[in-house]
């Protein structure tokens, strides 16, 4: 009997884990170090976002979007150069893994908010560690601000749109939205709390803590890391192998051009990005435009179509983008 074919769901987000066989703490916190830097360089040459991440001693914890390649693209590569640092360390042969990694999508804004939650508070619910800040190997510091990981370089984890989905109000700083996801952490924490209070009591179970505020961040899942409108496809399930594509739920260039505006020249009239207007506001906020529609899955003749500029300026400025991401990985 063939294996199930896995979900495939361009512009979904998947909380992935993979685990080591028999459950072996074969990861020792050097080798965790050099797996987060192998994320990091494998989340740079795919087309998938990196949201969340955790090392534990034997197993990975991911919050991963995928682009428009399946899935394997990444954690193929990925769990095989793993396995290979292992048996170099070990001098061991045979799998490292128990079985293939485990993908489930985040079908709602709860359960997104949960799966990044439920990663950064991994350890300590393992006992490794008291708080999530205390456990260097995994991305709960970049949700703080931190943009340094355990190994000195650049977190590889994107939170530009994935912050957002824990904001408490319309408009919120990058600080503010920080609070917002900590707030809804410490949340978490408080009801991991009540359910520890009542195991084996014979009472009535304890309320949940009121939760934080998070309509804001509902709409902020609607607009930018929603799933596809169409599910999973035109069979109904959506696969690898098989299925019609599945259309990326993303927001209209004007608003992606609104929000760029507002946030890198707040000062330029919305027409002028439409316009062959110079100056280095325009510049900045073409690009950012440009770069932003991109990762929202559209097209280089549709971007240069609606800023009215060429499809090779376009290509240029997505070029020297991914340039530069490349450069800041290992």
């Amino acid at each position: 009997m063939g294996r199930a074919l896995r979900p495939h769901l361009p512009g979904g987000t998947f909380h992935i884990v993979a685990r080591c066989q028999g459950r072996e703490a074969l990861f020792s916190p050097e080798l965790r170090t050099a797996l987060v830097g192998l994320l990091r360089e494998h989340v740079a040459f795919s087309d998938a976002e990196l949201f969340a991440y955790v090392v534990m001693p034997n197993h990975v914890h991911l919050v991963v979007q995928q682009g428009r390649a399946p899935l394997w693209r990444l954690m193929q590569p990925l769990l095989r150069r793993t396995a290979l640092v292992v048996h170099r360390v070990y001098r061991r042969q045979g799998h490292v893994f128990e079985r293939r990694y485990r993908s489930r999508p985040c079908s709602t804004p709860d359960h997104f908010r949960n799966a990044i939650v439920y990663t950064h508070l991994n350890p300590v619910r393992a006992g490794l560690c008291a708080t999530p800040a205390d456990y260097p190997w995994s991305s709960h510091g970049a949700w703080l601000g931190d943009d340094a990981a355990v190994d000195g370089r650049p977190s590889p984890v994107a939170l530009a749109r994935a912050a957002t989905v824990f904001a408490s109000a319309p408009v919120r700083t990058p600080g503010e939205l920080c609070r917002d996801y900590l707030a809804f952490l410490e949340w978490r924490q408080a009801c991991d709390d009540v359910l520890a209070g009542d195991a084996g009591a014979e009472c009535a179970p304890s309320p949940e803590p009121a939760g934080p505020p998070v309509e804001c961040g509902d709409a902020n899942w609607a607009q930018f890391l929603a799933p596809p409108a169409d599910g999973w496809g035109g069979d109904g399930r959506g696969s690898e192998a098989g299925g019609s594509r599945a259309r990326v739920a993303r927001p209209e260039l004007a608003t992606i051009a609104a929000a760029a505006l507002k946030e890198v020249a707040p000062g330029l009239p919305s027409s002028m990005v439409r316009s062959r207007w110079g100056g280095p506001a325009y510049v900045r906020a073409r690009r950012t435009i440009i770069v932003r529609a991109a990762a929202a899955g559209y097209r280089v003749r549709e971007i240069a179509a609606y800023l009215r500029i060429s499809t090779t300026a376009v290509s240029g400025v997505l070029t020297s983008e991914r340039k530069r991401l490349l450069a800041s990985s290992p």
